[in-house]
């Protein structure tokens, strides 16, 4: 990932912004921001498609986690909102490159201010960014080797808080709630699925999305995780990055479905008044 920070002249210079993009800028200095990686790309004529919602690329070869096709659509959308730009180049079978232009008025500096000491700018700004839109993640494990494990590797990017057996994270949950719990299954007092049925039936907490681990892949182990409710199920041993992004799809889904259906399903728009404003008036 690259981050610049640009000022009008510049971007509307800079041979990576598209003529599109730069006849609408009108800002005084843009975070430029670049990221990349080094997959199968995409053809020239879904660089026009794959912003579009639930489009999927027929060159996708990672079959273990499937994707929804929403997700650049979500991502165009919440930075158009920010006055903001996002488009995409390729090469095939080589890279691929998203290009995010974004007005930079966390500090708006004036032009000597972005000359002298652009990179605390730019610092300050990221920092912010990343501490407001950490999620928390409870994990709930007797084995704490592997609860300093997981937290060693989602630490970065979560925040953490962990818990011994289902009833230490019951009472966790008095103090916090987290955007995802990830229990283990066999534990002493509560185990996994006990903790993932209680936290399902109560409805203040229902909606707080479970992984359950266990070290045993038997399919009557599975069915019993489904039947509590659990969102999903990852059997020990695990690879660390599969279980990342397992961990990531759970929660971009849950904030895809606050992002989208949140208003829509709300009492009030679905024409649901409570109980007390109409049977008892």
């Amino acid at each position: 990932m690259n981050i610049q920070v640009l000022s009008l002249e510049n971007s509307r210079n800079s041979a990576d912004i598209p003529d599109s993009v730069r006849a609408g800028l009108k800002e005084q200095t843009y975070l430029f921001m670049q990221v990349f990686d080094t997959g199968i790309g995409f053809t020239k004529e879904e660089e026009n498609k794959i912003f579009d919602p639930f489009y999927q690329s027929h060159e996708d070869m990672h079959q273990e986690i499937s994707g929804t096709g929403i997700g650049l659509n979500l991502t165009q959308s919440i930075i158009t909102q920010h006055q903001g730009y996002i488009w995409a180049k390729s090469i095939q079978g080589k890279e691929s490159r998203f290009f995010i232009l974004l007005p930079n008025s966390e500090t708006q500096p004036t032009e000597n201010q972005t000359q002298e000491n652009p990179a605390n700018d730019k610092t300050e700004w990221l920092n912010s960014f990343h501490s407001l839109n950490k999620q928390t993640v409870l994990l709930v494990d007797d084995n704490l080797d592997i609860l300093d494990y997981l937290e060693k590797h989602l630490q970065e990017e979560y925040t953490i808080v962990k818990a011994v057996n289902g009833k230490d994270a019951l009472e966790k949950l008095k103090e916090n709630l987290p955007d995802l719990i990830v229990s283990d299954i066999l534990m002493p007092q509560m185990n996994g699925l006990e903790l993932c049925k209680t936290i399902k039936t109560d409805p203040h907490l229902c909606y707080i999305p479970v992984i359950l681990l266990t070290a045993q892949s038997m399919i009557s182990q599975m069915q019993e995780g489904y039947a509590a409710e659990a969102d999903d199920y990852i059997t020990k041993p695990f690879d660390i990055t599969l279980f990342k992004a397992r961990v990531k799809n759970v929660l971009s889904m849950r904030e895809k479905m606050k992002t989208v259906y949140g208003d829509s399903f709300s009492l009030k728009n679905l024409g649901i008044e409570q109980a007390d404003e109409k049977a008892y008036s």
